[in-house]
């Protein structure tokens, strides 16, 4: 969580004195009040002479105390985002119910009771009682949220809308309150030793104790309340080297917890310096210095330059330069391309969805301001809050792409002159002088009106976690395909992937060695159906050849002549195919230490003629083989989305030059989640986890989850869709290098803790901590892309979805006891057939010896 990052710092001159920041990266108003906090409560109406207070009081840095040092961990910039785990209920409010009397002469308009504002309270308000309390944190709190009124009934709309907005802005104040006791109990501010009654007692612990649950927990823990970096913009503070005030942290606390701070440095600074090398720490780069010193009497007004640029924190930059521009225009090209491949069915889906755009089943993305507030980044949104995300812009600040089935929001989109969406955080929109709420009375009140926006019925998960539209077309409730759709399937995954070939006409083709159900169950298996097979395509001589060159191969055996485009005796030997010659087997270079790839080295396609600057690469013979039996017309991104529909692996390779540079924000940290050893796991879990996956996926390197294949491809594509899959790889997260004529081409991998995450693995450990296991919400990938996993076809098919889809319901069902797996259970399940191993181990084996015998 913390993250300590330093830079070369900057100084400013308040009232004639040169003050020092080494970590703030802006220049901020200081806020020397002269009184002292410890006295004057600053959360005090009329404090400080102030009649009220706002949010955006405690949004510069204040002189450290101990009592309201905490007033340092609060949000410069409202933690507001949708796609913000646990503060992203924030971004809009519960639907306003409007209530009268029997006679219709007494109104009242407030939030349906519960609902999820009221919940962050109360969850918030408890785990930062539970952590003062168990580690004895000096602090002193502010109100509540409710104190200004989002919780009462009010007799005018737009008297609760004003307690909305100013409730919703102070819920900032307690995050930055919570945020510092987590830090405390991470890392105290003073010697732990100083109470002889402190607790041996970790924060989980302490959060437990007080009633919370471990799901909430988990999503606190991905929240920007606990993530620790400079560029998670905070208030920061002001502390006094020379007399330090009573539990002042050191220096290296508050760069470690990404707080700016900022203190005096003149001339008896300066001196002690020199005299003593405590002060080494404290002081600034001379470069940053000179000017001050070089003055006498400098100007009190005087800026002083702080040798790093200054941000322009107020202007959103022109929206020709913004990052989406050249999105959509990447977009755009990609449609002609799609048009032009796209098949009937694809066309008419297509147009289908253009026509009634889904609002929760589809991708939903924002673009949002990185933390120099400056350069926007496209973050997804969690399932659940899809539908509301939509509903908080305009019908021009939302776009939604059919080809993709995606939705991209943001509030720069609006039209000229439009309101900017940000305003609705100015707590001084609204009237102070809160009426009084409508008391409590014995005289019914009915519901008479309700938002027309509130969504009382939630979206199953299923349907908020689609596949790619290649497996849509068995949906549960449609009927058994025809015998000429199982043939095409026969045709797509024998012929696409395995590399079977209908023979010519000639002698009769002998059976298999069995006719057995078992046989049948397993060929329908192999074709990825969970469907019956049909008696009319049982009867076929298609069905017949393909049924023996499963059995043959998976009783290790050669298929007939001419039936296995591996050999050269069929028409078509793939082999000699146009696009064989043009791969070539390239070791991998150097990948990140963290990294977990799957092979040490790339099968790369170099084609003669490229139309495009990056290489694919595919991660086995089998894929490679694959690649070789797509149509020729096929451009390499025609290649690399058919790859990204089906879950193949593959990989991206660009010139590492073009890596794109990312902005500087924070990297959040993502833990393995705990548990107690017998812990019972319900719906709010998944939920956490569902929260916790989208955080991670809408880093900017998860691209690479897509192009993984498999079980982590599934998880991913619900959530990021297919827009990125050609997107070049960014510096961030780890990567994978190989060299071809003589530069270097690299793209994003994941880490072995990205890919458990993704997966829903917890840690479960009994109180004395004797006992441990390791669950998982799926497979983990570690042991799906094993060759023992005999449910992994190299690719996803309709059976897996299937598979996925049954899982999914199991979980949400009311009365379902699904649970997280064991490693052995999921080994258990996802073993497979023996034949089915058996078949597709001898399928790669044989096309490895292909390309070894015959590639460079």
């Amino acid at each position: 969580m913390a993250n300590s990052s330093p830079t070369t710092g900057r100084v400013q001159i308040v009232n004639g004195v040169l003050y020092y920041s080494p970590n703030s990266p802006v220049d901020v108003p200081l806020n020397l009040d002269e009184f002292p906090i410890d006295i004057d409560n600053p959360f005090k109406p009329g404090s400080g002479h102030r009649p009220v207070v706002h949010y955006r009081d405690f949004i510069h840095p204040r002189p450290w105390s101990r009592t309201f040092g905490w007033i340092s961990f609060i949000p410069a910039v409202p933690w507001d985002r949708s796609s913000c785990a646990l503060v992203g209920v924030l971004a809009r409010h519960p639907p306003i119910l409007h209530f009268a009397n029997e006679t219709g002469k007494v109104h009242g308009y407030r939030l349906p009771v519960p609902n999820l504002w009221e919940d962050l309270e109360d969850h918030i308000y408890d785990a930062v009682v539970a952590l003062k309390n168990a580690y004895h944190t000096p602090c002193v709190l502010p109100f509540l949220p409710k104190a200004l009124g989002f919780r009462n009934m009010h007799s005018e709309e737009h008297w609760l809308k004003g307690c909305i907005g100013r409730s919703r802005a102070w819920f900032q104040v307690w995050f930055g309150a919570l945020s510092y006791l987590l830090a405390c109990a991470v890392y105290p501010t003073e010697d732990p030793r100083r109470f002889s009654v402190l607790p041996e007692v970790g924060f989980k612990d302490a959060l437990r104790t007080a009633g919370l649950p471990e799901a909430w927990t988990d999503d606190f823990l991905v929240s920007p309340i606990a993530q620790y970096s400079i560029q998670n913009s905070r208030a920061g503070t002001i502390i006094d080297i020379l007399n330090p005030i009573q539990g002042q942290p050191p220096l290296a606390w508050f760069l470690m917890f990404g707080i700016p701070v900022w203190y005096r440095w003149g001339e008896t600074e300066e001196k002690l310096a020199q005299k003593s090398s405590s002060y080494d720490e404290y002081r600034p780069p001379p470069n940053l210095t000179a000017q001050y010193f070089s003055c006498l009497k400098p100007t009190p007004t005087a800026p002083l330059s702080s040798g790093t640029p200054q941000p322009a924190s107020s202007s959103k930059g022109p929206i020709d330069e913004q990052p989406w521009v050249a999105f959509f225009k990447g977009r755009e090209e990609q449609h002609i391309l799609m048009i032009e491949k796209e098949t009937p069915v694809q066309r008419q889906r297509r147009l289908n969805r253009e026509k009634d755009p889904p609002t929760s089943s589809a991708p939903v993305f924002e673009w949002c301001p990185c933390s120099d507030g400056v350069v926007y980044e496209r973050f997804p949104v969690p399932a659940k809050l899809r539908a509301d995300t939509l509903l908080l812009y305009g019908r021009k600040q939302s776009r939604y792409d059919s080809f993709f089935n995606e939705w991209d929001c943001c509030d720069q989109f609006r039209e000229p002159g439009a309101p900017d969406s940000d305003s609705e955080w100015d707590d001084d929109d609204y009237d102070y002088d809160i009426p009084p709420p409508i008391p409590p009375s014995n005289e019914a009140f009915l519901t008479t009106r309700t938002e027309p926006d509130a969504h009382p019925v939630s979206p199953s998960y299923a349907d908020l976690d689609p596949p790619s539209d290649c497996f849509r077309q068995y949906a549960p409730q449609q009927p058994t395909p025809s015998w000429s759709d199982f043939l095409s399937d026969v045709e797509e995954v024998f012929g696409g992937y395995y590399g079977f070939i209908m023979p010519v006409p000639g002698p009769e083709i002998p059976a298999q060695s069995n006719n057995h159900d078992s046989t049948k169950e397993l060929f329908i298996r192999a074709v990825g159906n969970k469907k019956h097979l049909p008696a009319d395509y049982l009867s076929t001589t298609h069905c017949t050849a393909a049924m023996k060159f499963f059995d043959d191969i998976s009783n290790r055996q050669e298929p007939p002549t001419g039936m296995w485009d591996l050999k050269d005796d069929c028409i078509r030997p793939v082999r000699l195919t146009a696009r064989f010659q043009h791969f070539q087997r390239i070791p991998l270079q150097n990948c990140s230490h963290e990294a977990d790839e799957l092979v040490d080295s790339y099968f790369v396609f170099l084609p003669p003629n490229p139309t495009v600057r990056w290489k694919i690469a595919c991660t086995s013979a089998l894929d490679v083989l694959t690649v070789c039996r797509l149509p020729l017309t096929f451009t390499e991104y025609d290649i690399v989305l058919f790859l990204g529909q089906r879950g193949v692996p593959f990989r991206v390779l660009y010139p590492r030059f073009s890596i794109f540079q990312m902005p500087i924000q924070p990297r959040l940290s993502h833990p393995i989640p705990t548990r107690p050893f017998d812990h019972i796991f319900t719906k709010a879990d998944y939920d956490s986890y569902v929260v916790r996956r989208t955080m991670l996926l809408g880093q900017p390197h998860m691209h690479a989850a897509l192009k993984r294949g498999g079980i982590v491809w599934r998880l991913a594509v619900g959530t990021l869709g297919l827009s990125k899959l050609s997107y070049p790889a960014v510096n961030w997260g780890a990567t994978s290098i190989v060299l071809l004529d003589g530069a270097n081409f690299s793209d994003n991998v994941l880490t072995r803790q990205e890919l458990d995450i993704i997966c829903g693995l917890y840690e479960c450990v009994s109180p004395d901590g004797k006992r441990r296991a390791l669950k998982s919400w799926w497979p983990l990938s570690r042991y799906y892309e094993k060759p023992e996993c005999g449910e992994n076809y190299g690719h996803w098919t309709h059976r897996r979805e299937n598979w996925y889809r049954e899982r999914l319901e199991a979980i949400e069902a009311d009365d379902s006891n699904a649970q997280p797996l064991s490693y052995q259970q999921w080994k258990s399940q996802q073993h497979g057939p023996r034949l089915m191993r058996t078949f597709l181990d001898q399928v790669k084996k044989t096309s490895s010896g292909l390309l070894s015998s015959n590639l460079k």
